[in-house]
């Protein structure tokens, strides 16, 4: 099967997931962290090493197909880029690394920095600048739209 195929493939299923016209579970790999730890990476070499920490998820996704079926939502993982560049960029933040500014088999971390005080979060939902999603609200993905490839 063409890479190609196997992205329409999986897109489908998560159309047909998302209007609950699946036929089976469907399983999404999310969380890029545990792939490097199971495969006897630390996260400090992982991100220091971003095309063997790629190797480490591919091969750990492999892992989980064999043993636990097919995994989805595999498209959307970050493989081969620095991770702390690409959350840097994600977040807009500042990320503090494994192996440098953090132990080696810690996770990345946000460093957290105020830039704004509580009365303009108020004064920026009063101009309706943001409109807040209350709980009860549903996002519709009707209007969710990639193309196929190919």
């Amino acid at each position: 099967m063409a890479d190609y195929d196997k992205f329409n493939a999986n897109l489908d299923l998560v159309y047909q997931t998302i209007h609950c016209e699946n036929e089976r579970p469907v399983s999404c790999y999310m969380g890029i962290a545990p792939a490097p730890i199971q495969m006897g990476m630390t996260l400090a070499e992982f991100v220091a090493d971003p095309v063997r920490g790629a190797y480490a998820q591919y091969d750990y996704v492999k892992r989980l197909e064999e043993e636990a079926g097919p995994v989805g939502c595999i498209d959307s993982d970050p493989m081969g880029f620095n991770i702390a560049a690409y959350l840097t960029l994600l977040w807009l933040s500042k990320i503090q690394r494994p192996g440098i500014e953090l132990p080696e088999t810690s996770l990345w971390q946000v460093q957290e920095k105020k830039i704004m005080e509580k009365d303009e979060y108020a004064r920026i939902i009063h101009k309706n600048i943001i409109k807040p999603v209350k709980a009860h609200e549903t996002v519709a993905f009707s209007d969710f739209s990639i193309s196929p490839i190919g």
